[in-house]
């Protein structure tokens, strides 16, 4: 569980030993504060900027080792002046990373930290291996790569494996900001100043982007939280030194160019016009017209303007430009709205993309508190109005409310989590400095009032916090294990993945991986207009008819599931591996079209002859359709009492099945694993798997890929009981509450798995798999001895490698 440990504590401590050489380079004789995220944003500079030239790799290495010796060289004689003053500060970043262990603790796991719930991390792996060996899957053009340049420069380590290092660095900016934040609290007492610096480096929606692996926003808000804090240092210096203190706040502006991108820089942007505008002196240079006259300046303006244009160029142009992809992702709304009162740090729900609509448990109670506690801290501000902090709010409070009536929610959403540390400076230094004149009893009810509101701030927000780390999803590792068994099958070939999983092409490194996503789509992968990869119930279950068959030309292998409910391969395509989840499948001669029934979301299509397109197919339509055996489908409601189960639960239904073997294949998602019975002795112990989870599963209430469950031997016709009861929670899972739940689906049962060819006349009631308009006749001239030897001699294999056992016992996997 702490496999990303060592590469956490490596960054921070190369974070700590570069923002200081930086400093100390720039003139600061003692520590100032924001060496923690100015060391990280010239990592982020350095890496990022490399990651855009060829040979990528050693220029990222190389990189990487010259800016830490740099450091070295310029710390070569430390003093007592290059540290912190406080021990506490190195307490506040050791409880900052055990709290962030906290996901791995309560699962019991080391896993990918997200997954299910921001699957982004998975193309981000892909992108770093991309760096990191130049196989699979190109970033996008002017994408921020620092983050990505810097885990692919770390995995030169020996045993620092891609995905320990980058959920590494995403714990490691949390540190971080952690860091940063006890210099933003200076004036509080020691322990008291502790706690506002975690909950600063931790407010409820850090926090929450840091469960789904969600790095850029961190970083970002990290970086402004530091710029802010250096403003007033840079005041009372001299002008020829001036210039000199301002590298490092140069270095965060590149490090938010190289995590977030260009639209990051509105925020110290924003921060730098309050600071200035509150100051009289530049008030009065800018109504004297001194400022104009300044800029006027020949040098002045075209210095400006050569400044900007090239900013502009960079923004737009180039491997640096983003500013396409950017006007897409600025007017999402991938998911519901956030509220802006998760922004004021307290919002008990451990997804706050779930429950954006104040449903939270006494939401209007809890808003109350939030902005009672924010208000507050506004008014005990306001005879300080050169501080940087509330001006920073407040300028940030400016660009979310002008963004309102053209951004969309996904990056309103990014907004509030850029100012939460800067907001919980602004609440907690007022909040824990007390009222005016100290914290003195004698002062009554307003004493009293004062320690109720602060208690119940810092009690919601911690609570609100560790709700989200206790329920933090940790990816097992499911299904997609299995997946090394094709690396140097598929290593430098294209690689179709029928499944709708965004980490398919971290998991197969080495291969050119494309999967069929709705919101990303891939030009090479066409989905077929009758079986969507999206449809209005959910996510479809993705097999070779959710492709044209232009689109399976594309590709030199598709791996899918080893499930027997889908859809029959074609003929250009043979198995050539397989494991106990997925089949790899080649391509060995040109892909064609072949029609099918509207399948909508399902395998095949039960053709209803008594209207429509059954009516209209079985009557008009001549030719011949491949139709799956006998099938018994059970819906995700026919589980009792309900398809969701918490650990330790159970839930049953009920299936009606004649005399022989029956292949199951079922839909689920179990992060902690769940065992499966029958009333005939049939027993399967399922491991924890929650491949191709996504937020649109959660919210439509579907259950994506059908997995192999085991082959039923049912020795005489009836109904049959299916149980399954979900893994008891652990002791450590049972005190804290631990609520990820086992999301079961659909439930397939098929009479073997060959298919059977009949006329269009009788599909009716049948599953069709798919039709050609040939005459049946066709077929069964070719359906010669040997191929139906081969038939015969696969579904021996499938019984066999479903290791059926005496009384129809599956053994576990």
């Amino acid at each position: 569980m702490f496999y990303s440990w060592l590469p956490m504590l490596l960054i921070v401590a190369g974070s700590l030993v570069i923002g200081r050489a930086i400093t100390r380079a720039c003139g600061q004789k003692k520590w100032w504060g924001i060496e923690p995220a100015v060391g990280f944003a010239a990592l982020m500079a350095v890496e990022g900027l490399l990651a855009r030239i060829p040979g990528t790799r050693t220029a990222l290495i190389i990189g990487l080792v010259a800016l830490a010796a740099a450091s070295i060289w310029v710390l070569r004689r430390p003093r007592r002046e290059d540290l912190p003053g406080s021990p506490l500060f190195w307490v506040a970043g050791l409880i900052a990373a055990l709290l962030l262990s906290t996901p791995f603790l309560i699962s019991g796991q080391w896993g990918l930290l997200g997954m299910g719930y921001n699957n982004d991390l998975g193309l981000h792996l892909a992108w770093t291996e991309w760096l990191r060996s130049g196989f699979g899957t190109e970033p996008s053009d002017g994408y921020p790569l620092g983050p990505h340049g810097l885990t692919a420069a770390l995995t030169a380590i020996p045993g620092f494996e891609i995905g320990k290092v980058f959920i590494g660095q995403v714990g490691a900016i949390a540190v971080l900001a952690v860091m940063t934040g006890w210099a933003a609290v200076e004036p509080l007492g020691r322990w008291r100043r502790l706690l506002a610096a975690l909950l600063i480096g931790l407010p409820y929606l850090m926090v929450s982007y840091y469960a789904q692996a969600a790095f850029k926003e961190l970083a970002a808000a990290m970086f402004l939280l530091a710029f802010v804090i250096a403003l007033p240092r840079l005041t009372p210096l001299p002008a020829e030194k001036r210039l000199r203190a301002v590298a490092p706040l140069l270095i965060l502006l590149l490090g938010i160019i190289f995590t977030y991108s260009f639209p990051g820089l509105a925020w110290p942007a924003a921060a730098l016009a309050a600071w200035l505008l509150a100051d009289p002196a530049f008030r009065e240079r800018f109504r004297s017209g001194a400022l104009w006259g300044w800029l006027k300046k020949p040098i002045v303006a075209i210095s400006a303007i050569v400044f900007l244009g090239l900013l502009a160029v960079l923004a737009f142009l180039g491997p640096f430009g983003f500013g396409d992809a950017f006007s897409e992702v600025a007017t999402s709304d991938a998911f519901g709205p956030v509220s802006a009162l998760e922004g004021l740090g307290i919002w008990l729900t451990s997804d706050y993309r779930l429950a954006g609509r104040l449903d939270t448990p006494v939401p209007a109670l809890l808003g109350a508190i939030s902005v009672l506690a924010l208000l507050v801290s506004l008014w005990w501000w306001r005879k300080q109005p050169r501080s940087p902090y509330p001006l920073a709010f407040l300028a940030c409070a400016f660009l979310y409310l002008i963004s309102l009536p053209w951004v969309g929610d996904y990056s309103l959403a990014k907004a509030l989590v850029i100012a939460a540390p800067v907001t919980m400076v602004v609440i907690l230094t007022a909040l824990l400095s007390g009222p005016k004149g100290g914290w003195k009893p004698s002062q009554g009810m307003e004493f009293g009032a004062w320690v109720t509101l602060t208690a119940l701030f810092v009690i919601g927000a911690t609570a609100s916090s560790l709700l989200v780390l206790r329920d933090a999803s940790v990816a097992p590792p499911g299904h997609s294990v299995e997946l090394g068994a094709f690396k140097k099958e598929v290593d430098g070939k294209r690689v179709l993945f029928a499944d709708q999983d965004r980490f398919a092409p971290y998991y197969l490194t080495g291969a050119k991986v494309s999967v069929p996503l709705a919101e990303f789509p891939d030009p090479d992968v066409i989905e077929n207009p009758k079986k969507p990869f999206q449809g209005d119930t959910g996510q479809g279950v993705i097999d070779f008819d959710s492709f044209e068959g232009e689109s399976l030309g594309n590709f030199d292998y598709v791996i899918t599931s080893a499930a027997a409910f889908q859809s029959d391969a074609p003929p250009f395509f043979e198995e050539v591996d397989r494991t106990n989840s997925y089949v790899l499948w080649k391509r060995v001669d040109e892909a064609v079209n072949r029609p099918v029934l509207n399948e909508l979301t399902l395998p095949a299509r039960l053709a209803d002859c008594s209207e429509g397109g059954g009516l209209y197919f079985s009557t008009e339509v001549e030719g011949t359709a491949t139709v799956l055996p006998p099938t018994v489908l059970a819906l995700r409601d026919e589980w009792l009492p309900s398809p969701d189960l918490e650990a330790g639960d159970s839930a049953t239904m009920t299936l009606n099945l004649t005399q022989g073997f029956w292949w199951l294949s079922m839909q689920y998602f179990t992060p902690r694993g769940f065992t499966l019975t029958t009333d005939t002795g049939f027993k399967r112990v399922f491991k924890p798997a929650i491949d191709g989870q996504r937020l649109a599963n959660m919210e439509t209430g579907s259950n994506g890929q059908y997995w192999p469950a085991g082959v039923l031997d049912i020795r005489k016709a009836g109904p049959v009981t299916i149980t399954v009861k979900a893994k008891d929670p652990t002791r450590l899972q049972d005190l804290t509450g631990y609520s990820r739940m086992t999301k079961l689906g659909r439930v397939a049962a098929m009479k073997g798995q060959g298919r059977r060819k009949v006329e269009m006349s009788q599909i009716c009631d049948q599953w069709v798999d798919y039709f050609r308009r040939v005459p049946i006749s066709v077929f069964r001239q070719n359906d010669t001895k040997r191929k139906a030897a081969k038939r015969d001699r696969s579904i021996r294999e499938a019984r066999r490698f479903n290791r059926v056992q005496g009384e129809g016992v599956v053994e576990a996997d």
